[in-house]
């Protein structure tokens, strides 16, 4: 009877602290997912609800954004990274494949522009022209041309009038109504400006557009043609230099760790719990195999004490 019961717990003892040890760690490892939401009894919030992760989700985020905005994605990384030889290779090969394809476009510069943007380039040239035009009438109202236009008819009477009206602006009339009507063809050219500018430079805006808009690619890839050349000979320190200065911005702009952060808490805990079973799964088998171990040595062990 004795040794009956001896070796059933020789064998009991060291299977029981298996099973708890298993259920111990898998429960364990499924408490750092589970349960996704917190849980309450009443108004009571059940300890250890929601999951490690679920609950810590927002930290993690954050911590993960920061750390790849840091370490892994940092100004001198991505830097190295668009700069090294392979990437300029394939950046001369892509200018110089665009180069070749424009030198041969026959379709004229809007058309390839539309087709390029899917019809968006039109909206685009005319916000970008109606823009230029406003800039320039603003600088040409700011020009005081009526200035200059009454200079320039003084000098020109002076020079080429008949004798009266030489007397008129060379001294023989008052100081007073030359200033007068100095001021009058100022006022009259100013003001003709103001109203009319617009119009006037955007006669001559849409004028310029339109050649442009309508010359070929290949015309206009061949009368740059030396541009183009200097562009692929000296394209590496364009590059990098258009990196260097551009890049600081650009990578300040994005907030990578912000990006991170709201990529990482738009995911539902469901399926961020696949995505780290998927990479630690093996991993975290063995916690749960490690536990069944422990709890098998434990049991034997519990044996020898007794």
């Amino acid at each position: 009877m004795y040794n009956t019961r001896m070796e059933w717990k020789i064998v009991f003892s060291p299977l029981m602290g298996a099973v708890i040890g298993y259920i111990t760690n898998d429960l364990a490892v499924r408490m750092l997912f589970r349960p996704s939401r917190p849980l309450y009894i009443g108004k009571l919030r059940v300890p250890m609800t929601p999951g490690l992760i679920p609950k810590e989700k927002h930290r993690l985020a954050e911590s993960i954004g920061k750390t790849v905005e840091t370490h892994l994605l940092d100004e001198t990384t991505v830097l190295n990274a668009l700069t090294s030889d392979e990437m300029k290779e394939k950046t001369r090969q892509l200018v110089h494949g665009a180069i070749v394809r424009a030198q041969e476009d026959p379709r004229g510069l809007g058309e390839a522009a539309k087709q390029m943007t899917g019809g968006k380039s039109a909206e685009w040239i005319d916000t970008g022209r109606e823009k230029v035009v406003g800039f320039l009438a603003e600088r040409l109202i700011a020009a005081d041309l009526g200035s200059t236009a009454a200079r320039t008819i003084e000098a020109s009477f002076q020079r080429k009038s008949p004798e009266p009206f030489k007397l008129l602006f060379g001294g023989a009339v008052d100081e007073k109504v030359r200033e007068t009507l100095r001021v009058q063809v100022r006022s009259a050219v100013n003001t003709y400006v103001e109203h009319h500018a617009h119009e006037m430079v955007r006669s001559a805006v849409n004028q310029e557009t339109e050649a442009l808009l309508n010359k070929p690619v290949s015309a206009l890839a061949e009368e740059n043609g030396q541009r183009l050349k200097a562009l692929e000979d000296h394209l590496d320190e364009l590059y990098e230099r258009a990196l260097r200065t551009a890049l600081p911005r650009a990578l300040k702009a994005a907030n990578l760790s912000r990006i991170v952060r709201e990529k990482i808490e738009s995911i539902p805990n469901e399926d961020l719990e696949h995505m780290v079973r998927e990479v630690a799964d093996k991993e975290l088998k063995a916690i749960v195999y490690l536990g069944a171990a422990l709890g098998f040595l434990m049991g034997f062990a519990a044996l020898l004490w007794t």
